[in-house]
């Protein structure tokens, strides 16, 4: 066993034996669910079960509506997915009707609350897509404008490095650093969270 269902497999040993490790019952129950749930996501992306198409990135905002709405299961109400996401209602309203008709989400009349069909969404052959590119760089332009705000309190993390790599092993290092931020990405997620975050990362030859 390695990485990832090995650590899961230790868990699960310390929770029959508790008296192996310091950790208490409820932190390794917690650590179990939440390796239990980045293990089912990796079956998930190696499956390539595709949700949606990548033109779907033409609405920009629909990743951050998406990440809005709230626990698997009860979702949110429109006014709670603009609090997440601070888009705009005008915007949170179209998008989450586009989203219906692509029965991506369901609107739960009774209690008013619109809840995704499925917990995660995989989208492939991002890299070639149009969609995709413009998408990205709309979310770099994003990014300046938060660098130059006065919210000293909420500044964007930012990371850089030039390094020096065997060039045929370029691929191998695109897919693991792939690999690693879907780990982070996972292991961070809270569907009950009270705000939406943005994370964004480039590989790339320089030129």
């Amino acid at each position: 066993l390695k990485g990832k269902v090995a650590e899961y497999f230790s868990v699960m040993v310390s929770i029959e034996e508790p008296g192996i490790t310091s950790f208490t019952t409820e932190d390794l129950l917690n650590k179990k669910n939440r390796l239990h749930r980045m293990l089912e996501l990796r079956l998930l992306r190696k499956h390539k079960k595709e949700n949606i198409s990548a033109s779907f990135y033409h609405f920009y905002k629909w990743p951050v509506i998406y990440a809005a709405l709230g626990e698997e299961g009860l979702g949110a109400t429109v006014d709670e997915v603009h609090s997440r996401s601070r888009v705009s209602l005008a915007i949170v309203k179209k998008i989450l009707k586009v989203m219906m008709d692509k029965n991506i989400v369901n609107y739960d009349v009774e209690n008013d609350r619109y809840i995704a069909n499925s917990a995660h969404l995989i989208v492939e052959g991002l890299e070639q897509n149009n969609y995709y590119r413009d998408f990205f760089i709309k979310h770099m332009s994003e990014l300046k404008s938060c660098l130059f705000n006065d919210d000293k309190e909420n500044e964007p993390l930012m990371f850089h490095s030039a390094v020096s790599i065997p060039k045929s092993r370029l691929d191998e290092f695109r897919h693991e650093l792939k690999d690693l931020l879907y780990n982070y990405v996972d292991s961070i997620e809270s569907t009950s969270g009270d705000c939406i975050v943005t994370l964004l990362a480039a590989l790339y030859e320089n030129h």
